[in-house]
C-alpha cells in the first residue's frame, strides 16, 4: 500500500483503501481499479491524494483512531445542529441534538483516548464529506489528544471536546460561499469572517445548561498570545488554556485539508513547522509541543528521500518516535532500483535522517525540510 497524490494517479493503479461520503455511504470500495473517468472524478471533487495497492507493500499497519461508526453517528448528528442552527438556533429541536450531540462526543472521546498508540496518520478521519463537517470532527480528535497528552482531566477534555467539535459555529450565518471563495477576500468579506466565533459563542450561550465553558472554545479559538488575533485581540494569560488548544488543533487541521483557494494541503510536516514557528509568538509553545508530540509528520504510504541517498517509502510508524520511521528502501538516487527492497529503521540509524518528501519513488520532490515554511501570520480562513 502507498499514498498517491490524485493527480499523479495512473489509470492501472487499484484502491486500497475504500473512500466514504459524508452520510457513511460506500462512494470507492477497497480493490476498485482507478481508471481514467474515476480519476478524473476524485480530482474533479477535490480528492487531494488516495491510497493504493503496492504488492512491494503489501501491508496497512496504521489502525484508525475512531471507529467508522462512531465517526459516522458524530458526523451525522453535527451536521444536524449546524442545519438546525442556520435554521432555528433558538428551537427545542436543536437542544434536543446539542444533548445527542454531547453524548456521541462523549463516546467518542472515550474510545480514542483507549487506543494504545496515540498518534495521528494523515488519514485518519479525513474522508469525502463536507469540509465543514469534516474539519469540526478533526479538530474535536486532535484537541482532545492534545488535552491528554498535557494531562487535562478526562472530565475537562470532554468540556473541551464539544467546543472543539463547534469552534466554527458562527460559520453557518455567513453569506453562501464566501468560505469556498478562490479570490483573495476584499477587507469587508474579512470584516464578516472575522464575526464568526462571537456568532457561534452566542447560540451556544443561549444553551448554556448544555454546555458549560465550551463556548469560549468558539469565541477565542483566533485569538494569539500577541493580541494579533480576533475578535477581541485578547493577549498571553488573556487567552484561555480552552482556547489555545483549540486554536492548535484547528490551524493544523485547516492547513493539511485542501481548500478552494489552497487546492493542494500542507504536508502533515510543514503544518508542524508552521506552528512551531509560531510558538510563543502565536501559539502556547507547551501545546505545540504536545502537539507535535501527537503528529506523524511522515504517514505510511509516504515516499522520503535520506541524506544517505536512498528512496523509500515508509512502512512502520514507532509511536514513541514518529519523525524516525521505517522504511522500505527501494533505490539509491543516481544508481537505479534496488535488486529487492531494504528495510531500514530510522530509529536505529541515527547517521540516516529525512531530506525530503517525495510525490512518488520517482523522486519527484514534494516538500524538502529545509524549504521554507509560509510565515504563521498569514493564517488560514
Amino acid at each position: 500500500m502507498r499514498l498517491v497524490y490524485t493527480h499523479r494517479l495512473k489509470s492501472d493503479m487499484v484502491l486500497a483503501r475504500p473512500l466514504v461520503s459524508e452520510e457513511g455511504t460506500l462512494l470507492l470500495a477497497e480493490g476498485v481499479p482507478l481508471g481514467e473517468s474515476l480519476i478524473h472524478r476524485l480530482v474533479e471533487v477535490g480528492v487531494p491524494f488516495v491510497y493504493v495497492r503496492d504488492d512491494r507493500f503489501p501491508t496497512d499497519r496504521v489502525q484508525p483512531l475512531v471507529s467508522p461508526q462512531s465517526l459516522r453517528r458524530v458526523t451525522a448528528d453535527l451536521r444536524g445542529v449546524l442545519v438546525q442552527a442556520a435554521q432555528d438556533h433558538a428551537s427545542s429541536s436543536l437542544t434536543l441534538s446539542l444533548e445527542v450531540l454531547g453524548s456521541q462526543v462523549e463516546e467518542l472521546i472515550c474510545e480514542v483516548l483507549s487506543q494504545p498508540d496515540l498518534v495521528v496518520h494523515l488519514l485518519d478521519l479525513k474522508s469525502c464529506q463536507s469540509y465543514e463537517v469534516q474539519h469540526g470532527v478533526q479538530t474535536l480528535v486532535l484537541a482532545a489528544l492534545c488535552a491528554h497528552r498535557l494531562g487535562l482531566p478526562r472530565e475537562e477534555i470532554r468540556i473541551l471536546g464539544l467546543g472543539a467539535l463547534l469552534h466554527d459555529l458562527g460559520k453557518v450565518f455567513l453569506s453562501p460561499g464566501l468560505m469556498s471563495k478562490v479570490e483573495p477576500l476584499s477587507e469587508e468579506e474579512w470584516k464578516e469572517i472575522r464575526r464568526h466565533p462571537e456568532m457561534g459563542a452566542g447560540l451556544m450561550e443561549e444553551h448554556r445548561d448544555l454546555w458549560p465553558l465550551a463556548s469560549e472554545a468558539a469565541l477565542s479559538h483566533h485569538e494569539r498570545l500577541d493580541g494579533s488575533g480576533y475578535p477581541d485581540g485578547k493577549r498571553e494569560e488573556q487567552v484561555s488554556a480552552t482556547a489555545r488548544i483549540v486554536a492548535v488543533a484547528d490551524v493544523y487541521d485547516a492547513l493539511t485539508s485542501p481548500r478552494p483557494y489552497r487546492p493542494v494541503p500542507f504536508s502533515p510536516l510543514k503544518a508542524l513547522r508552521h506552528l512551531q514557528l509560531g510558538a510563543g509568538r502565536l501559539y502556547d509553545p507547551r501545546v505545540v509541543e504536545a502537539f507535535s508530540s501527537l503528529i506523524c509528520p511522515f504517514p505510511v504510504g509516504t515516499w522520503l528521500r535520506l541524506s544517505t541517498g536512498h528512496v523509500g517509502l515508509v512502512t512502520e510508524i514507532h509511536p514513541e518516535a514518529p519523525d524516525r520511521p521505517v522504511l522500505s528502501v527501494v533505490r539509491l538516487e543516481g544508481k537505479g532500483p534496488l535488486p529487492q527492497p531494504l528495510r531500514v529503521d530510522l530509529a536505529a540509524h541515527r547517521d540516516a535522517s529525512v531530506r525530503a518528501i517525495l510525490e512518488d519513488e520517482d523522486s519527484v520532490v514534494l516538500h524538502r525540510l529545509e524549504d521554507e515554511v509560509p510565515d504563521p501570520f498569514d493564517p488560514p480562513r
